[in-house]
């Protein structure tokens, strides 16, 4: 007999424990739903302070130009031109060769941007150094970036190529 004394009182303290009741699970819900609300919040948020997902002004102009800039790359290849850039601590250096001739007194500009938003975006003149060799400069912080280089040599001679490159992290 002791022993059902022992299983009633032990029944009698697990119905004395705190039981889950409407109260805790509205609570529980709350906490959720709160969770799932405020990241949500705090991702829109930062999504609205970054990148705009904006790749072109406009897509229709863009597409239509593709062919033309693909058949001045083709054009290129076939008068043996070609291009080098390197960057080093600030300074980015460009070549432009034709068969193995560099070609002197151009215009060379390069637009400078990150690839995921347009805040960063530069426009760097480059300057003639030795016969054909053009030097921009501007340091850069660590990062990937891509680099568009127009050459214009006249008024029909007109090159232009996209580096994309990524600057290591400073030491």
């Amino acid at each position: 007999m002791t022993k059902v004394i022992g299983l009633q009182t032990m029944k009698q303290a697990s119905k004395t424990s705190t039981q889950f009741t409407g109260t805790h699970m509205l609570i529980v819900m709350l906490l959720f739903f709160g969770i799932i609300i405020g990241v949500n919040l705090t991702l829109v948020m930062y999504s609205n302070q970054s990148w705009t997902g904006l790749v072109v002004k406009n897509s229709y102009v863009a597409s239509q130009e593709f062919n033309q800039k693909t058949k001045m790359q083709e054009s290129f290849q076939l008068r043996g031109w070609r291009a080098d850039l390197s960057y080093d601590q600030g300074t980015f250096k460009f070549v432009l060769v034709q068969k193995n001739i560099p070609l002197a007194n151009l215009k060379v500009t390069g637009l400078l941007r990150r690839p995921v938003h347009e805040r960063d975006d530069i426009l760097i003149k480059f300057h003639e150094g030795e016969r054909g060799t053009y030097e921009g400069q501007k340091l850069l912080q660590s990062g990937i970036w891509i680099l568009e280089v127009t050459a214009q040599g006249g008024e029909s001679e007109r090159f232009r190529q996209v580096y994309r490159f990524v600057v290591p992290k400073h030491k």
